[in-house]
């Protein structure tokens, strides 16, 4: 299987990762009659497709088993009313997981489907008379690990509190989990949305579906790669953004503005306002001479030969014999260190979180 070596032509776009489709049981033509045996109870508001009431699909579904994911199968009866309903997510895609659901590689999931011989029915009919709910939009962002726990506990310390059981932050900062989420999946409401970050590298290597990206993905690509994901539940929380209905080729249509404007509604409706601190500049325009060549000779060892600041000030102080004078060039050395290079350093690692913080639309 080849693999996706093309992951930087997918970060910054959002797309969409994973929903649930339904349609009326008498629309689509049933090839395996044992999806009969697996009825189950989601109560979906036709008008708004709003889930109102639900069990996991995957606790009496019938799964066609590919290499390394399933797709699951099941039959929502309600009253009488009967729909097909099938989980899609982008492992659908394999080797192409990464760039998410869209227009141009529907119909591969479309022939996936089909292949399974459970039903029947034809491409139109997928994408006009399908409908979508419980949709998952993502993005992925180039950030370090250190970098991204950083933003995770500046996150945390702005999040807009909760006092409703299901509501509020969670951090997870473990070797194998690396990440914070704002509210319960399950719980969630456009109000109070379901909002998730975490990072992409640590889960490929690590969580449940490892076996799906060691067969599919070049994992090493995913190193520094944080996800931002969002979830959205119904017709109306899509016309909200722009997107006609909860067709799924209204879905497939959306552009990438409209898809990156639900995230950013997520990202602020979780988090308080954000404060942008432009800092003055007090670095003085006087040095000396001797204080310049402390500068250039300190940026030169940090900067270009890699060094600490402490083993760049240990191996200076050796050319200094004299007890006093070496007390006083280590302050002098220490102090343009602390008034300049540290504070680009601080510099720097601003730069990166506001870089982030405006990729995901934080206002």
């Amino acid at each position: 299987m080849t693999k996706d070596n093309n992951y930087n032509n997918t970060l910054y776009i959002p797309s969409v990762d994973s929903f649930k489709w339904y349609i009326p049981l008498d629309e689509v033509d049933i090839i395996n009659n044992n999806l009969l045996d697996h009825i189950i109870s989601v109560k979906i508001n036709s008008s708004t497709g709003e889930i109102v009431e639900e069990k996991p699909i995957q606790n009496n579904s019938l799964q066609v088993l590919f290499n390394q994911y399933h797709i699951h199968f099941a039959i929502n009866s309600w009253f009488g009313e009967k729909q097909l309903i099938v989980l899609i997510n982008s492992k659908l895609l394999e080797s192409d997981y990464l760039q998410g659901v869209k227009m141009t590689n529907i119909e591969l999931i479309y022939n996936r489907l089909m292949s399974c011989k459970v039903f029947h029915l034809s491409f139109e009919d997928f994408l006009q008379k399908g409908k979508v709910s419980d949709i998952d939009i993502k993005v992925d962002v180039n950030l370090s690990k250190n970098d991204f726990k950083t933003i995770i506990k500046n996150l945390s310390s702005v999040t807009k509190p909760q006092r409703k059981l299901g509501y509020g932050v969670n951090v997870f900062i473990q070797n194998n989990n690396l990440g914070i989420q704002w509210n319960e999946r399950e719980k969630s409401s456009y109000s109070h949305p379901f909002l998730k970050l975490y990072h992409k590298g640590v889960e490929a290597l690590c969580g449940k579906n490892q076996s799906f990206f060691s067969e599919f993905i070049d994992v090493f690509q995913l190193d520094n790669v944080v996800r931002v994901e969002t979830n959205i539940k119904t017709a109306k929380e899509l016309k909200k953004n722009g997107i006609e209905d909860n067709s799924l080729l209204s879905l497939m249509k959306a552009s990438k503005e409209q898809l990156q404007q639900i995230i950013e509604t997520s990202v602020n409706k979780n988090l308080e306002p954000r404060i942008k601190v432009n800092k003055p500049n007090n670095i003085k325009s006087d040095l000396s001479p001797s204080e310049a060549v402390y500068l250039a000779h300190l940026t030169n060892m940090i900067h270009n030969q890699s060094l600490t600041f402490e083993r760049a000030l240990e191996f200076t102080l050796e050319y200094c014999q004299d007890k006093k004078n070496r007390y006083r060039l280590k302050n002098s050395l220490t102090a343009i260190y602390k008034q300049y290079i540290e504070t680009e350093k601080y510099k720097e690692v601003k730069r990166k979180e506001n870089e982030f913080y405006s990729i995901i639309g934080w206002k």
